[in-house]
């Protein structure tokens, strides 16, 4: 039987990282800043075996107490991880993790007691209700996602902040012709804190469990807490296991890999885990994806690479499979067919990024995926503008509204945007962000 490959996507999963101040402001007090210059020396040394990552994917915990001045050390950090990666800087997703959230924010009245208007149900249609109604009430929704304001400036550049209309994330990356990796941020975190998350306190919500199943797309879920810490696991468990070829999780500090018919598991090592952690033991995780077309019989090849910390030589290495290989390998069954409108002829269509090995972005439909990408590299350099000119900017298209002021500044230039994009303004909005750039 003829057999092809169509295209490969290479993943960088990385989690736990705890930037914490003040102990990571200076180079000096930083004790774990030794291990995670060795991830990125390894990096390295794995790209130039397998080639560029595509995406960085983070699982949550990325500061330590939610400060702003951790957020700003792991954005320069991640950067640099990109570089080593050969990744784009805007090709960063990241999820919040119970780190994440600021804890007297999350013990404050008002946002306990819009929590407890929504788990005073036991977990199930009436807590998804409530759930659902309290993100349709401004009030309530800016109570939900106040712990995590910190976060949502540092996300929000990523284009992976949480608003009230969207309370998780959904981003595209082209997989192969016909193919789309559809990646699902998912937040674990509304209900967490002030103190530790108890196992089975937390909730995710039918909100954010829906995988409709469409011809061309294969999903990707990442998310902080295992599916056992909230309250909902079982529907959880069902939704991922049923729905999503890859699961990325995090948040217990052990690296574990476990492959079922429909689906691979990768639960990350912590970058930076606590000292005090018996088996402290750092790690990170490649994953290269492939579609395989067997006489239009299709898979998904996924091959993980998980690489962890080892001691004398302190270094990363790969953990082992069961049969003492240094990859674990696991392919799919992929029910459904390419779309036939996402096929095309790579000659006549341009490709992502122009890298002649990449699957192209097919014509009609896709070009709406093209246009999303392009407006997701707009959000990244808009981002990395001083809050001055950003607003300059948004008041020179009059893209600002009476109110507007009220919002979280994530909110408030995500509706600036949808604006732009209504107006047909997003051309002026690049040549004016451009010329921001060009005074830096």
């Amino acid at each position: 039987m003829a057999l092809q490959i169509s295209g490969t996507r290479l993943l960088l999963h990385l989690s736990d990282i705890h930037f914490r101040e003040p102990y990571c402001l200076k180079p000096e007090t930083d004790q774990d800043r030794p291990v995670r210059q060795a991830l990125i020396y390894d990096i390295r040394n794995m790209i130039e075996k397998l080639g560029p990552v595509d995406a960085i994917l983070v699982s949550g915990d990325i500061a330590f107490k939610g400060h702003s001045q951790e957020y700003e050390v792991a954005t320069q950090w991640l950067f640099e991880v990109a570089g080593a990666a050969g990744c784009k800087q805007n090709s960063i997703y990241t999820v919040p993790g119970n780190h994440d959230v600021v804890r007297n924010i999350a013990g404050s009245r008002l946002v306990q007691g819009v929590r407890r208007l929504i788990t005073h149900h036991q977990p199930g249609a009436e807590r998804d209700r409530d759930l659902h109604d309290a993100f349709l009430d401004k009030e309530s929704a800016e109570a939900l996602i106040s712990p995590m304001t910190q976060y949502n400036l540092f996300a929000a550049g990523f284009r992976c902040d949480l608003t009230p209309e969207l309370p998780f994330w959904i981003q595209e990356l082209p997989l192969a012709p016909g193919w789309t990796l559809n990646m699902h941020g998912l937040t674990t975190t509304f209900f967490s804190g002030p103190g530790d998350d108890a196992r089975g306190g937390l909730y995710l919500g039918a909100l954010q469990r829906v995988f409709t199943p469409i011809d061309g797309v294969v999903y990707l879920a990442v998310l902080h807490h295992p599916p056992d810490w909230l309250a909902d696991h079982d529907q959880v468990e069902d939704a991922l296991w049923d729905s999503c070829s890859l699961h990325l999780l995090a948040h217990k500090h052990s690296q574990r890999y476990h492959a079922d018919t429909n689906a691979v598991r990768l639960a990350a090592s912590a970058v930076n885990p606590s000292r005090t952690e018996q088996n402290w033991e750092p790690g990170y995780n490649l994953v290269r994806l492939q579609i395989i077309d067997e006489e239009e019989q299709y898979s998904l090849r996924i091959e993980s690479h998980l690489r962890r910390w080892q001691y004398n030589p302190d270094r990363f290495v790969a953990k082992r499979t069961g049969d003492d290989k240094d990859v674990f390998v696991h392919t799919i069954p992929l029910g459904r067919r390419p779309s036939s409108s996402r096929v095309k002829d790579t000659k006549e269509n341009p490709v992502v990024g122009g890298n002649p090995n990449e699957p192209s972005i097919p014509d009609n439909e896709p070009k709406t995926l093209a246009a999303t990408i392009h407006e997701r590299d707009l959000v990244f350099e808009f981002w990395q503008l001083l809050p001055s000119q950003r607003r300059q900017i948004a008041l020179d298209l009059n893209l600002l509204e009476p109110g507007d002021n009220q919002l979280p500044e994530p909110q408030r230039y995500r509706l600036a945007f949808e604006r732009a994009r209504e107006r047909k303004l997003i051309d002026k909005l690049e040549d004016e962000i451009n010329q921001q750039l060009a005074r830096k």
